[in-house]
């Protein structure tokens, strides 16, 4: 009889154990977070940043909040160098907002293709240093909408089309300052809106 109440506080505690260090939802305390905050809808936990002057704030809120899990990520009126790739793939986050913002490119680098979530990705009033990395949203293989508006893409070449998987349903861009589109640089999506 001993041995199974032993028995019952290992299982107890290891239980225990494994949910502290889970992937949780939810919105963690604001200390947790600060600058950011985090609106809880539900279904969608969105980490919302505004204000940020440097990639290392980002960096600190994403580290401290590491056992939380955050559909969207929205971004606005910061001056960052880029979203860090690698938070996209450890959050599983579904959709990135990014508006009214300075940036040097959107991300550091591609995300891994294969564990990446992002399923919508809106950039509105947002300045590329570099310009848009096409190939950078090259990974994103779960996108289904893209939203680009008031933005700065003065030639639409062929590499947009190669920069969307091809599970793409929606893709909207206005107000770009487009002075050049090239032929074809439309034809592979057909079934999109």
């Amino acid at each position: 009889m001993r041995n199974n109440w032993l028995l019952d506080v290992l299982i107890l505690f290891q239980y225990g154990l494994f949910y502290s260090f889970a992937t949780r939802s939810g919105c963690p305390e604001y200390s947790m977070l600060e600058p950011c905050s985090c609106i809880h809808r539900p279904g969608a936990d969105i980490l919302f940043c505004a204000g940020l002057k440097n990639l290392s704030v980002l960096d600190q809120v994403l580290e401290r909040s590491s056992n939380w899990t955050f559909d969207t990520l929205f971004v606005c009126q910061s001056n960052l160098q880029n979203i860090p790739s690698n938070s996209l793939v450890q959050r599983k986050v579904k959709g990135i907002l990014v508006a009214s913002s300075n940036m040097t490119s959107l991300f550091d680098k591609e995300a891994d293709a294969a564990g990446n979530s992002v399923e919508t990705l809106h950039i509105n009033d947002v300045r590329f240093e570099n310009g848009i990395s096409w190939n950078m949203i090259r990974s994103l293989r779960k996108l289904r909408q893209f939203n680009l508006q008031f933005g700065n893409v003065p030639v639409i070449g062929s590499e947009v089309a190669k920069s969307f998987a091809g599970g793409l349903k929606h893709l909207r861009m206005s107000n770009t300052r487009t002075k050049e589109i090239a032929n074809g640089a439309f034809c592979e999506f057909g079934g999109t809106d």
